[in-house]
């Protein structure tokens, strides 16, 4: 669990999922650095040999964690991508099937740590939103080991007072628009002159 020097309290929540029986290991950042800066630590000193990564506001289904490395152990996946349920309090949830949903979003995914690792995918240090962008475009298309699975494994929920979502309209638009364009435009350069990957 890598945190992100927010200031926030974490010790009961923690605490809770350790009685139940869970190994938690927890990396605090020196500085707030965003989502991207938190889930880079944790790809920098995992000693796993998979990892997925969790918003503090999301949810994973029952038996997601064991359901998706099954799967992807099985066919030998470097990325293995599942459906997910977004949740809406307004209208109906939705279900996102895995053939459906952008590539860039971080939801219901699986990664082979070693393929990460040796293929140097990292998420930018200047994006404090939308560092998804970049990471599963450079991801996705650095690989044909790819997986698709139909069952959800992750529940997006509706937060309206997220890090994006807490912004007045102007500043998210601005925000989500220039962080997921800049992502794009760096994987493109990374896919074309390092990667080799776009015909």
């Amino acid at each position: 669990m890598s945190i992100d020097n927010d200031g926030e309290d974490y010790s009961d929540i923690i605490n809770t999922y350790r009685v139940r029986g869970l190994k938690i290991r927890i990396i605090n950042g020196k500085t707030n650095g965003g989502p991207g800066a938190a889930r880079q630590r944790i790809l920098d000193t995992t000693q796993a040999s998979h990892l997925m990564y969790l918003d503090a506001d999301d949810m994973l289904m029952p038996r997601a964690v064991e359901v998706l490395y099954e799967y992807t152990k099985a066919h030998d996946y470097d990325i293995l991508r599942s459906s997910f349920i977004r949740e809406n309090k307004y209208i109906e949830d939705r279900f996102m099937s895995a053939d459906e949903n952008l590539v860039t979003w971080m939801h219901g995914k699986i990664y082979k740590v070693s393929y990460l690792k040796e293929k140097n995918i990292h998420f930018l240090p200047e994006l404090r939103t939308d560092e998804d962008a970049y990471f599963n475009a450079v991801a996705w298309n650095s690989t044909t080991k790819l997986g698709l699975m139909v069952e959800p494994t992750y529940i997006w929920r509706d937060n309206k007072s997220s890090i994006t979502r807490k912004l007045d309209k102007k500043q998210y638009f601005i925000n989500t628009h220039i962080n997921y364009i800049h992502g794009q435009v760096e994987a493109l350069k990374y896919l074309f002159e390092i990667n080799d990957s776009v015909p």
